[in-house]
């Protein structure tokens, strides 16, 4: 088994109201990650048309963010697509997957889970641990 030390930050409310200062502080976890995951639930109506905006922030953002950091490099970006049990079509799930590819290039292909049910966590965790650099352990 491999042992991988994996730090998360999670970002709530980011594709709602928020308060400025929590929205820079966001902004500046995510140009500082290796690793960004976008985890949408599959399952609600609108999820498309919300995250919109929010992925042509996060587009601008990391194009920025590659040119700040010390190392060089660019946050790498997964559409995780969550609660996939709930979406009766499955093929549903690829047009949700595409349409989202489309308005942001994600840096990896989605990945397609449902948390409650762990069908698609070991997938997800796997890619996690394979997608983490090496550096000290914290």
């Amino acid at each position: 088994e491999l042992r991988t030390q994996i730090e998360f930050i999670d970002a709530p409310g980011a594709l709602g109201p928020v308060v400025p200062s929590l929205g820079r502080e966001m902004w500046d976890a995510v140009r500082s990650a290796d690793l960004a995951l976008v985890m949408v639930d599959a399952s609600s109506p609108g999820t498309e048309r919300q995250l919109g905006q929010f992925l042509s922030r996060l587009s601008d953002e990391l194009e920025v963010g590659g040119k700040e950091r010390p190392d060089g490099g660019r946050t790498q970006t997964v559409l995780v697509l969550n609660k996939v049990d709930r979406v009766k079509q499955k093929e549903n799930l690829l047009v949700i997957s595409r349409r989202l590819h489309e308005l942001h290039a994600f840096d990896h292909p989605c990945l397609m889970i449902s948390a409650l049910k762990q069908d698609g966590t070991n997938d997800l965790k796997n890619f996690l641990c394979l997608s983490a650099p090496l550096g000290k352990w914290m």
